[in-house]
């Protein structure tokens, strides 16, 4: 079944975040690593980060895997290890990771 993660980085008065780094750098780095090991694709969407906004997350990044067990499998890897450790050259903030099965979708997709 396919899953989707969502990783949240909130919208906090001190955010730092790189999108080039993140869009340029860290996300061909994901895309490299698990690509092979389940990772369908991904989508990273960027929120008003002004601390006027109502959001509460400013850039959401959602990869798509085949199967929930397949990302849950990598996340006790090295890999995993050397993907979470590039999070300080692009954010200052933890992220909130959402992890879903996808259980409805448009006739269109």
């Amino acid at each position: 079944m396919v899953a989707h993660v969502v990783i949240a980085y909130p919208n906090e008065a001190d955010l730092k975040f790189d999108m080039d780094y993140y869009l340029n750098q860290h996300m061909p780095m994901v895309e490299k690593t698990w690509g092979p090991k389940g990772l369908k694709s991904w989508h990273v969407a960027k929120f008003d980060e002004t601390k006027k906004s109502n959001y509460p997350y400013a850039v959401l990044a959602t990869p798509v895997w085949e199967e929930l067990d397949l990302f849950n499998a990598q996340l006790q890897t090295e890999d995993a290890t050397k993907l979470f450790g590039d999070v300080p050259n692009f954010s200052n903030k933890d992220a909130l990771p959402l992890l879903g099965n996808v259980v409805g979708k448009s006739s269109s997709s």
